[in-house]
């Protein structure tokens, strides 16, 4: 008990957010859109089921998901740009083994491989007490397995309203 559950999603991406003014911000985030809308949706009851307490799963035509990374510490205004981003176009294998891929060269629709673990957060209720844990998506590594072939790919893969890189 109490260790980390991994998660693996394979999706197209929606957005990422890891840089703010040129500056690696604070706490990166990604938003894919899996292949199967129905995986999102096992990831929404998955989620709920792990917070405590429980929320009742409703279903909704959410077919994305989030995942985030803090950079910093509390007080530290130097984040470090995330990383953790590999080139798996020929071959997936241990991240060890596997090229490093530059952040700045993700665009929407890529291919990718997001690997997650699910961490827990406190929220306070009305009283102001420390209440209930939320669960979130925490980003290990994000690795491309096929670059987006800009008219052929838009055309292909589901989009977010609102959402741009």
């Amino acid at each position: 008990m109490n260790k980390p559950i991994t998660i693996w999603t394979i999706g197209h991406l929606a957005s990422v957010w890891f840089l703010k003014n040129e500056e690696p911000e604070k706490q990166a985030s990604i938003t894919i859109v899996p292949l199967l809308e129905s995986l999102a949706q096992q990831t929404v009851k998955l989620m709920n089921g792990l917070a405590v307490p429980p929320i009742d799963y409703i279903y909704s035509s959410t077919n994305f998901i989030r995942a985030t990374k803090w950079r910093s510490g509390k007080g530290d205004d130097h984040p470090e740009l995330f990383d953790n981003v590999f080139d798996a176009h020929e071959v997936f294998m241990d991240r060890n083994n596997m090229p490093r891929y530059s952040v700045h060269n993700l665009k929407k629709d890529d291919l990718v491989l997001l690997e997650t673990k699910i961490s827990h957060y406190q929220l306070k209720d009305q009283d102001h007490k420390w209440s209930s844990l939320r669960p979130q998506m925490d980003i290990l590594a994000i690795s491309i397995l096929y670059d987006a072939d800009d008219e052929e790919q838009e055309a292909q893969a589901p989009t977010i309203q609102g959402l741009h890189i």
